[in-house]
């Protein structure tokens, strides 16, 4: 498949995927789109992704200035502020949203090392060996067969780290909310093992992990609440906010931008929509929320 189309040439498709059974506890659910291009704003987001293009690519800039052009498969741990990027006319790719705690597990990688900007899978994960896999998804047609090709895979590399993903540190979000020293009472650890290990694990503090969790359950009542205004003070509280004002200063944090800005989105993306990872109708808001 050639890596540059044009526009007219590959209209605009975008689907969410479940992951099957045997990956839920790795994989939140998988993003393709086929036919995108243009100027794109990546959300904060505590979950890493493993990104494949199977068309195209897309260009980042750094904060400092300097652009990074992906079209290798590249992958990402959490995003603690949004950031541009622009994707090239044309541009088809799979990703999979996983689950934090055990991605650096599955990829037998340093998740502290993803943080924030995404880094080619070849220079810093060269074990492994993803030509097959690219070549694949490159040739394929639909995003069910884009999705069952990188299913297949991530399965057989869970199979082969099944101990390591077993013996991995893992912290659920509702564990999260207790107080620290109630958290190293129960696990048996000191407050300090557990902050050290929590880090190493999600690649945020555990600070950084409540309230980005916080920030991302308002992000998805907002995306399920698309073109209803009036909704944020009722957000706010289901989120687990102090008040509107407390998601205000957290969103300015993670997003560059006030809720406000959001809460009146269409759920319908354009082709060129630069917010079109904000725009979700009610079925793709229940996968990506797991509603």
């Amino acid at each position: 498949m050639a890596r540059m189309q044009t526009r007219d040439q590959t209209p605009l498709s975008r689907m969410l995927f479940v992951p099957p059974p045997a990956l839920r506890h790795l994989v939140r659910y998988f993003h393709y789109e086929h036919g995108a291009g243009g100027p794109v704003l990546l959300p904060a987001s505590p979950h890493p992704m493993l990104t494949f293009f199977l068309a195209g690519g897309s260009v980042v800039e750094r904060p400092d200035g300097t652009c990074v052009h992906f079209q290798q498969p590249f992958a990402n741990g959490p995003i603690t502020s949004a950031f541009p990027a622009t994707w090239l006319p044309g541009t088809s790719f799979i990703t999979a949203v996983c689950e934090s705690g055990t991605f650096g597990e599955l990829l037998g990688l340093d998740i502290l090392d993803l943080r924030a900007m995404p880094l080619p899978l070849a220079l810093i994960a060269p074990h492994l060996r993803l030509g097959a896999l690219a070549d694949a998804l490159e040739r394929s047609t639909t995003g069910s067969e884009a999705v069952a090709l990188l299913s297949e895979w991530l399965l057989q590399l869970a199979s082969q780290r099944e101990q390591r993903l077993l013996d991995a540190f893992q912290m659920s979000g509702q564990l999260l909310l207790m107080p620290s020293q109630s958290i190293a009472a129960k696990l048996g650890l000191s407050v300090r093992q557990i902050e050290r290990r929590h880090l190493a694990a999600y690649g945020l503090s555990m600070r950084e992990r409540r309230k980005m969790l916080r920030y991302a359950h308002a992000l998805g009542l907002m995306i399920g609440h698309a073109g209803q205004r009036g909704a944020l003070t009722g957000i706010a509280a289901m989120a687990g906010y102090f008040d509107q004002a407390h998601m205000i200063r957290d969103f300015n944090t993670f997003m560059g931008l006030a809720p406000g800005a959001l809460s009146g989105l269409s759920p319908a993306p354009g082709a060129d929509d630069q917010m079109r990872l904000l725009r979700y109708n009610r079925a793709e808001a229940a996968i990506i929320t797991r509603a």
